[in-house]
């Protein structure tokens, strides 16, 4: 078999041909190098002897062979080569999008997070005003309930102390009535019993002293002279004993 009928192997493309998304950098674009020149085995034995003759500028170049198959291979590589860089350009335009809108996602969760974080702070002020609303109310509840209490407490001091002059005034009333009570029954005691003997032996006018028998006070049993008694009742018009009302 000579080398003519030598045919390249495929070239075969793995995952490692093309990097990740982090470290790919876009270039030129390259292709698989072609095959050495062929140099025929005579032309070498020949040249072994000249050793300037082995230089590479001094070797004959020929045209490399390439049959139909490899040709066929070789724009079936090239065109696979450009579709997977083609799909490769797409990924990271697909990729440079995702970022981006990563990236806006990100900033929106980062406004969504400060708008919740300012939305606590507000639930948690409007939480210690509440706290503190109630506590006033409490306060002033209190306070309502003390006041309250403080006014039931007056009532009934006022009405204790209304009770108070009540019986103030009854035992005034009642100290009034015992004084009059006690001067009635001095003037009770101070007054002369009279007995039957002696209004019999009392017999002396109380106005000009004589033993006369003409008018008598029904309740003193005192007597008197009518012309006395007469002269007496002119201004008067009592007893002139014991006060008594009193008429001719």
């Amino acid at each position: 078999m000579s080398n003519l009928d030598i045919e390249a192997p495929p070239t075969v493309f793995t995952r490692a041909h093309f990097p990740s998304p982090a470290r790919r950098v876009m270039g030129p674009m390259k292709f698989p190098l072609p095959l050495s020149p062929y140099v025929p085995e005579d032309v070498i034995k020949t040249n072994t002897v000249n050793s300037d003759l082995l230089s590479t500028s001094n070797l004959p170049v020929f045209p490399l062979p390439v049959t139909t198959s490899q040709g066929d291979e070789f724009e079936k590589m090239k065109k696979q080569l450009v579709e997977a860089l083609q799909k490769i350009d797409d990924y990271d335009k697909k990729e440079n999008e995702l970022m981006s809108k990563m990236e806006e996602l990100d900033a929106e969760n980062e406004k969504l997070k400060s708008e919740v974080q300012k939305l606590t702070d507000q639930d948690s002020e409007n939480k210690n005003k509440q706290e503190m609303y109630e506590e006033k109310t409490r306060m002033m509840k209190l306070d309502t309930e003390s006041k309250e209490d403080m006014l039931e407490i007056l009532r009934e001091n006022s009405t204790v102390k209304m009770v108070n002059n009540e019986m103030t005034q009854e035992m005034e009333n009642l100290t009034v009535l015992k004084h009059e009570l006690e001067i009635a029954l001095k003037q009770k005691t101070a007054e002369p019993e009279v007995t039957l003997e002696s209004e019999l032996e009392d017999t002396t006018c109380a106005i000009c002293m004589e033993e006369m028998r003409l008018k008598k006070c029904a309740p003193c049993r005192r007597r008197f002279h009518k012309s006395c008694l007469e002269h007496w009742l002119q201004g008067n018009n009592s007893c002139p004993t014991c006060r008594a009302s009193m008429s001719v």
